[in-house]
């Protein structure tokens, strides 16, 4: 059953506390917002579906290593590219999901920050990545991204995004290609420094 998402940052028009609304007449068909992931919720907007692939369960409370393995795995297809969200998830996690026939993103958001606990070999061969987007603090006191992960991932024909070092990645998806681009370095100013 499809419920309304509420109105918070929708952007369209709300009538009462029924939930969003387009012009319409009909609730948008999104999922709550406080709702958990779990395996095989889904749900299509504008023309691009989501689909959680991971935890296969929902438990509330997760501690250390579980919160990792719990965490959730979101693949975005739009018409032209796709896009893995990882979370932090491990190897472990991570076999599961190519056991369960993870099928290829045109990006990936690395797990775990590109720790060494993540990014197999699997993983990174089903996945076949063209980019992928490593989320790090710079001097970041974990030592993230792993050297052997980055190079597993370029290996693989993968381009290296760092957001350590570019800042934040936009991705545009045309008919006509997939570009990524760094906001650091086309924004850049004299005092960002060079980068390492």
């Amino acid at each position: 059953m499809s419920r309304p998402w509420p109105c918070v940052g929708c952007g369209v028009a709300c009538p009462g506390a029924a939930g969003c609304w387009r012009n319409t007449g009909r609730p948008a068909s999104r999922p709550l917002a406080a709702s958990p992931c779990r395996f095989g919720g889904r749900w299509r907007i504008d023309g691009v579906s989501f689909e959680f692939l991971w935890p296969l369960d929902a438990r509330p409370e997760r501690k250390g290593v579980q919160a990792n393995a719990g965490s959730c795995v979101l693949r975005v297809r739009g018409q032209y590219h796709s896009l893995l969200l990882t979370g932090d998830i491990g190897a472990r996690t991570e076999a599961s999901l190519v056991r369960r026939g993870l099928t290829p993103a045109d990006i990936v958001v690395a797990a775990h920050h590109g720790s060494r606990t993540s990014s197999s070999a699997p993983f990174v061969q089903a996945a076949a990545a063209r980019h992928v987007i490593v989320q790090v603090g710079r001097w970041n006191r974990h030592g993230h991204p792993n050297g052997a992960v980055l190079d597993r991932w370029r290996r693989s024909g993968a381009t290296i995004w760092r957001t350590d070092w570019q800042g934040g990645v936009n991705a545009q998806s045309r008919s006509t290609g997939l570009s990524l681009y760094s906001v650091l370095e086309s924004s850049r100013r004299y005092w960002h420094g060079r980068r390492p």
